[in-house]
């Protein structure tokens, strides 16, 4: 019986050298960038170079981007290399994720035309695909942003009614009718797209939403015709995933209360106000919906260190808190250097405490912090800043 034990340990040992044998050169990168992200770059231009213009190739150039801006906080070279890909592949997945990346930089350095440019890229690169919705919602938040209100509005609407399986298509009619009210001074615009929500996603919070801005109108809307209940629930319930499949959860058999109390849970999870910083970050990043994929909480860290880095420290507080509170128990790889940029908020408005608790944290799940705080403490020192270069190289021992 023993041998036949060890038989068994042997051969799973096997099965598991084998797999990680098999991994792909990208796969193999990959890894590599969680913890050395300078030798993955050099492992990425290798599969470019071995395989030009393939499938690969293309994954690997818009991962080097993407190593640049989102491990290495090289934002002006991760940019630099998105361009490339855009220019390199256009028409493809790689290009219209590369468009995407630098719509969201530009919308968070609030040059909102150049976003809306590249986020309508995005759109015309890969039309149909999750992201490329995401797009449109993006445009108009761009469109408000610049006060061009009627393009808001009307992108909005249209996005609601030809969207309706989309996990934001009612917000975004919602949206469009306060434009209406309270920008365009519209009100039977603003009714019209009141009504068609509280018709068309009636058991949303949304749907109650538009009842009670009707009835703000001084509309009746008890008579406002509803989706059947079987369909309307299908239709409110099947989120978006992040490269365009749609994963379908049908929600016929479903009591109204359950649904009802799903929608209230995931408004309560996406919306609350930091107590520490102040800030609701959802606020500061209204066009990214959550999925299963794990799209909100990856955005979350990329707009907290855009925010980090910009000196905004209340807003990367409250982005990198979030992250890390949607994240809970999932693998991620992100999530020492999370912790790493909540420990510098708290530093940045004076939360010495927290900071330190923070920082520690960090360094727990990743070693490699450390490193980053000497490098940290050095560029202080170089600079001249003589006070924060001491307490960043105290912090790393």
């Amino acid at each position: 019986m023993r041998f036949f034990r060890y038989l068994e340990i042997a051969f799973a040992f096997c099965v598991l050298a084998l797999l990680v044998g098999c991994a792909s050169p990208l796969q193999k990168a990959d890894n590599l960038a969680m913890t050395d992200p300078e030798s993955a770059i050099a492992a990425y231009r290798q599969i470019m170079e071995a395989k030009p213009g393939s499938p690969e190739a293309q994954q690997a150039h818009f991962s080097i981007a993407e190593t640049y801006y989102k491990r290495m906080d090289s934002h002006q070279k991760g940019l630099e290399v998105y361009e490339e890909v855009t220019e390199a592949y256009p028409k493809t997945r790689v290009s219209g994720e590369a468009n995407w990346a630098i719509g969201m930089h530009y919308y968070q350095a609030q040059d909102y035309e150049k976003a809306r440019g590249k986020f309508a890229k995005v759109t015309e690169e890969i039309p149909g695909t999750t992201k490329a919705d995401d797009a449109a919602l993006a445009i108009g938040k761009c469109y408000e942003e610049l006060k061009k209100y009627e393009e808001a509005a009307k992108l909005y609407e249209e996005f609601s009614k030809t969207h309706k399986e989309h996990r934001r298509a009612a917000q975004a009619g919602l949206d469009a009718a306060r434009i209406y009210e309270r920008e365009l001074g519209k009100p039977d615009e603003a009714i019209e797209t009141y009504k068609h929500v509280a018709s068309e996603y009636s058991l949303s919070s949304s749907g109650r939403e538009a009842r009670e801005s009707l009835a703000g109108l001084g509309v009746d809307a008890s008579e406002i015709p509803q989706l059947p209940e079987a369909e309307a629930e299908q239709i409110q319930t099947e989120p978006t995933t992040a490269f365009g499949t749609r994963t379908r959860r049908r929600a016929t058999n479903v009591p109204r209360a359950g649904i009802e109390s799903r929608y209230r849970e995931e408004e309560q999870q996406s919306r609350s106000v930091s107590p520490d910083f102040g800030v609701d970050p959802m606020d500061i990043l209204p066009i990214v919906s959550m999925d299963s994929q794990g799209t909100m909480y990856d955005a979350m860290y990329m707009f907290g260190s855009m925010s980090l880095q910009s000196g905004q420290y209340k807003e990367a507080g409250a982005l990198f808190e979030r992250a890390i509170q949607l994240a809970g128990d999932k693998p991620w790889d992100s999530a020492a250097r999370a912790y790493f940029g909540l420990a510098k908020s708290y530093k940045g408005i004076g939360m010495d405490d927290k900071a330190e608790e923070m920082f520690k944290e960090a360094i727990k799940r990743d070693r490699k912090i450390i490193d980053s705080m000497i490098v940290s403490g050095e560029t202080l020192y170089g600079d001249g800043d003589y006070e924060e270069a001491r307490l960043h190289l105290l912090q790393s021992s």
